[in-house]
């Protein structure tokens, strides 16, 4: 079973290919996701593989983006083992945090 662990942010990189799913919040809906973290704190912990004292960003890139603004030293993160990240069906999606769209885990999973 995955815990939730707090990770220094200096300690998160975000996915290389995320950018080619997602696209950052701006404007006004960059405001009110900033200012619901900064008032309710991150919610669903940011989902990451550890590859060595880095770890690799999966899901929550805008979560993590509000916490660098925000001035947090770490977040709360859960960490998927890379071998279980290989074992996962190609057509088994993953919820992607508060973007609210579902992505093919074996997009994001490749190291």
């Amino acid at each position: 079973m995955n815990s939730i662990k707090h990770i220094p942010i200096n300690q998160l990189r975000p996915h290389p290919d995320n950018t080619k799913f997602f696209h950052d919040i701006e404007g006004e809906e960059w405001d009110c996701f900033k200012a619901d973290i900064a008032e309710h704190g991150i919610l669903q912990p940011i989902l990451v593989s550890a590859e060595d004292e880095d770890c690799t960003v999966l899901s929550g890139h805008q979560r993590l983006r509000a916490a660098r603004v925000l001035g947090w030293e770490s977040v709360p993160c859960i960490i998927w083992d890379a071998m279980l990240l290989t074992r996962i069906s190609s057509s088994a999606p993953i919820w992607a945090g508060t973007s609210h769209f579902w992505k093919d885990i074996a997009s994001l999973s490749t190291f």
